[in-house]
This record gives structure tokens, sequence and C-alpha cells, in this order.
């Protein structure tokens, strides 16, 4: 007894490999083109992420100047991380552990910071906009800072974030 094969439709055997594999690569385009916009929004929140800690770290140096008489934030290209330092009221309370000789003859002050903002673990790198690499924000027992205005940028791929820090301290974002 023979057997009958099952009908044929006609033009089509199945799919070949180099079809499937058209298929995968015009399919890995399509992701890879929807994952760029995807990827650089999700840089800029990462951005605006560390732009508001910053201002936070800011803020609480205004707010702990009022109470202490005096505080710094230290911003430095290229470092990691942002500092609020703690600044002694006067030289006859400062702990002499903090202090150590520095080669030069003067005397360097090593201090632990009450407030930190890390960057490079998140890929942020910190710009301060003009010729300085460094500034230092002092507040005053106001909670006034007298500093030269700065625009800080952050950046992390091809997303970007700034804070204006104006001369008496203020921030716009």
């Amino acid at each position: 007894m023979e057997r009958s094969q099952p009908p044929r439709i006609s033009g089509s055997a199945g799919v070949t490999l180099l079809e499937l594999m058209l298929w995968v690569l015009l399919l890995t385009l399509a992701v890879q083109l929807l994952a760029l916009p995807l990827r650089v929004h999700a840089d800029s929140l990462v951005l605006r992420g560390v732009r508001e800690e910053l201002a936070a770290l800011l803020h609480r140096a205004r707010m702990e100047a009022r109470v202490t008489g005096e505080a710094r934030v230290l911003l430095e290209e290229g470092s990691d991380p942002v500092l609020l330092v703690p600044v002694p009221e006067s030289p006859t309370h400062r702990d002499s552990s903090a202090y150590s000789p520095d080669p030069s003859g003067a005397t360097a002050m090593h201090v632990r910071p009450t407030g930190i903002v890390g960057l490079l673990d998140r890929g942020v790198r910190l710009e301060i906009a003009g010729e300085r690499g460094t500034a230092e924000i002092a507040y005053g027992p106001l909670g006034v800072a007298t500093f030269s205005p700065a625009t800080v940028v952050l950046r992390r791929g091809e997303a970007e974030a700034q804070l204006v820090i104006s001369g008496y301290g203020r921030l716009r974002r």
C-alpha cells in the first residue's frame, strides 16, 4: 500500500537560514535605534538626580553656616566626591589630632566631611565653566556666601545638566 504525501502549498517550502538571519538582523537594528534615545534619557535622569543632590548639599551648607558660623563646599573638576567640609570655630577649639605637619612647614588639616555627593561611581563628570578648575564656596554666619558666580556643568554621555551658583550662594537649576 502506498502512502499519499500531504499536499504541498505552491511556492513555499519553509524558511531558509538566510531569511531567518535577515529577520534577526532587522530586529537588532530596530532595537538599537530605539535604545539610543532611551539611553540619553536615562543619562539625563541620572544627571537630574546628581544635580538635586548637589543643590541639597549646598542648601545644607547654608543651614550649617547659620548654626555653626561657617561652612565650606569644595568643588573640583575631575575629582570625586563633592565635599561639605566642617570648619572649626576657632584655633583654640581645634583638635590637635586633626592636624598633621606638611613637609613644606605648613599645617594641614585632615577633617572628615559632613556631606558627600559621589559623582564618578555614576559616570558623571563635573566641570566648572570658565578658567578655574576648583571652587570653594564659603557660607558665612547669615547663610550668605561670598563667592564669584559659577556655572557647574554635569555631564554623562551625551546628556548635560547645569547648576548656576550666584555670588551669594543662591542656586538656579
